[in-house]
C-alpha cells in the first residue's frame, strides 16, 4: 500500500490547525494569556479526566504489558540526556545554556504530541486504527507519562531553570498522573465491568468523558500555534541560537529516531511486542522538546532566548520530519 501521501496528510493536518492558532494570535483574535488559560484547563481538567476514562475501562493485561513502555521511557530519556551532554561539549555555550540544552535534548513532548498523532493517523491512514489499535496505544502514552512527567518536572525543571532545590511531591504527581493512577484503581479493584456494562449509567458517563478527546487534541494544536506566535528572542544572537537549536534537533530528530529504527529491527521485533506498544515507542522516540520548558524558562528568568528559539525550530522541524518517519515505520512493520 502506498502511504506516502497519507503520511504527508497527517503532518498537513497538524500544520493547518497549528497555523490557525498562529494566525488568530497574530491577527489579535486571540489575546495575550489565551495559551496559559487553555493549557491550565488541559493539564488540570481535560487530560486527567480523559486518562481516567481511558484507564478505567482497560484490561489489566494491557497494563502489565505496559512495563515495556516504562522501560522505553527510561531508555529514551537516558539516551537523549546523554546525547545532549555530548553534543553540548562541542557547542559553545555558557553553563546555564548547556544545562538547558541537555534538558531539551532529553525530554520530549511525550503527552500532547503522541496523543494528537494517534487521533490524526486513523483519518489519514485508516488501517492503522485496526492494525495498531490506536485506542490501546493512547493508554500506553499514559503509561509512558508515568516516567516522563515526573522526570520533566524534576530533572528537566532543575536543569533548565533551577539548581540545588529539593523536589516537591507536586512535581511527581501532576494532574494527568493523578488521573492515570485513579483510573488504574478501577481495573485493579476488579470493578471495570461497571464502566463497560451498557445497561448501567456509568458506561455513558465514561463515554462522554472519552469524547473530550475530540476537543482536547485540536485545542492542543491551536494552543501550540498561539505559543509559537508569542515566542520572542533577540535576533542579534541568531547565529548562536541556530547552532544551539541545531544540536537539539540532531538529538531529537536524527539520533533518537535512528536508534529506534535500529532497535526496532534487531531488538523490538524479535521480542514480539504488541503493535500498539511499538507504535507508542516510535512516536515517543521522534517527539520535539516539551513545550513546558518555555514556561519554566520564563518563570525562572533564565535561558528564555535559547528555549524559545529551540521550541520554534523544533516544532517547525517536526512537521517536516514526521511524515518521513511515519512512512518508514509503516513500511518496516
Amino acid at each position: 500500500m502506498n502511504i506516502v501521501a497519507p503520511g504527508i496528510y497527517t503532518s498537513l493536518q497538524l500544520f493547518v490547525i497549528v497555523a490557525i492558532g498562529f494566525a488568530a494570535r497574530k491577527m489579535g483574535i486571540i489575546r495575550q494569556g489565551f495559551s496559559q488559560m487553555v493549557s491550565r484547563f488541559l493539564v488540570k481538567v481535560a487530560l486527567p479526566v480523559y486518562f481516567f476514562a481511558s484507564f478505567s475501562s482497560v484490561d489489566l493485561s494491557v497494563i502489565f504489558d505496559g512495563v515495556w513502555v516504562l522501560a522505553a521511557g527510561v531508555v529514551i530519556f537516558s539516551l537523549g540526556l546523554g546525547a545532549g551532554w555530548l553534543v553540548f561539549l562541542l557547542i559553545p555555550a555558557d553553563r546555564k545554556e548547556k544545562r538547558a540544552g541537555i534538558a531539551l535534548a532529553g525530554l520530549g513532548n511525550s503527552g500532547y504530541m503522541p496523543l494528537t498523532i494517534l487521533q490524526l493517523l486513523p483519518v489519514s491512514i485508516p488501517f492503522l486504527a485496526v492494525q495498531y489499535d490506536t485506542a490501546e496505544a493512547a493508554v500506553y502514552v499514559g503509561v509512558y507519562l508515568l516516567v516522563s512527567s515526573p522526570l520533566l518536572w524534576s530533572v528537566g525543571n532543575t536543569l533548565i531553570a533551577r539548581h540545588g532545590e529539593r523536589f516537591s511531591p507536586g512535581q511527581f504527581f501532576s494532574p494527568p498522573i493523578i488521573g492515570i493512577l485513579t483510573g488504574l484503581l478501577v481495573p485493579v479493584a476488579g470493578i471495570g465491568g461497571v464502566f463497560t456494562d451498557t445497561a448501567l449509567p456509568f458506561y455513558y458517563l465514561i463515554s462522554s468523558l472519552n469524547r473530550l478527546g475530540s476537543v482536547i487534541f485540536p485545542m492542543i494544536l491551536v494552543t501550540l500555534g498561539v505559543m509559537i506566535a508569542e515566542i520572542h528572542f533577540h535576533r542579534e544572537k541568531t547565529q548562536h541560537l541556530f547552532r544551539f537549536a541545531g544540536g537539539i534537533l540532531f538529538v531529537r530528530f536524527i539520533l533518537l529516531p535512528g536508534l529506534f529504527f535500529l532497535a526496532y529491527r534487531y531488538l523490538l521485533l524479535p521480542m514480539a511486542l504488541s503493535p500498539s506498544i511499538l507504535l507508542v515507542i516510535f512516536l515517543e522516540a521522534c517527539t520535539p522538546p516539551a513545550t513546558n520548558f518555555s514556561a519554566m524558562a520564563v518563570e525562572s528568568g533564565v535561558n528564555e532566548d535559547v528555549t524559545a528559539f529551540t521550541l520554534l525550530a523544533s516544532y517547525i522541524g517536526y512537521l517536516l520530519v514526521l511524515p518521513v518517519y511515519i512512512i518508514m515505520f509503516v513500511n518496516l512493520s
